[in-house]
């Protein structure tokens, strides 16, 4: 390995930047579905037309990418970090509100000085 990505002398770029702004929004839409799945399953226990299933299916969703958007919100210039911060922005993307925001971070994260920062 050179002395340069030794030392990590490359300049962050940007997209870095609005990539955590993109990973805390979904993970605080995370945590939000996990709080109101719980609720719902804590609050409406004595109906007993409860369907459980649904909120289950969106605690245990929830729960998943919670820990996906919050591991993708360390800063670790690896290999694997880069390609699960790919993952969540392809994830990103099913979002239909914010899929036209997801599409342009996904351009510039694929671009050639995303992935020198993170040694792809």
């Amino acid at each position: 390995m050179s002395e340069d990505r030794a030392q990590g002398s490359q300049p962050r770029p940007r997209v870095v930047r609005w990539f955590k702004v993109f990973a805390a929004f979904q993970l605080l839409l995370s945590l939000f579905a996990v709080a109101f799945s719980l609720w719902r399953l804590i609050s409406h226990r004595s109906d007993p037309d409860f369907d459980w299933i649904l909120p289950t299916l969106v605690l245990a969703m929830g729960l998943v990418y919670g820990f996906l958007y919050g591991a993708a919100l360390r800063e670790r210039r690896t290999r694997w970090h880069w390609v699960l911060s790919l993952i969540c922005i392809i994830i990103g993307m099913f979002n239909g509100f914010i899929a036209p925001l997801v599409l342009v971070l996904l351009i510039f994260w694929v671009r050639d000085n995303t992935r020198d920062y993170y040694f792809v």
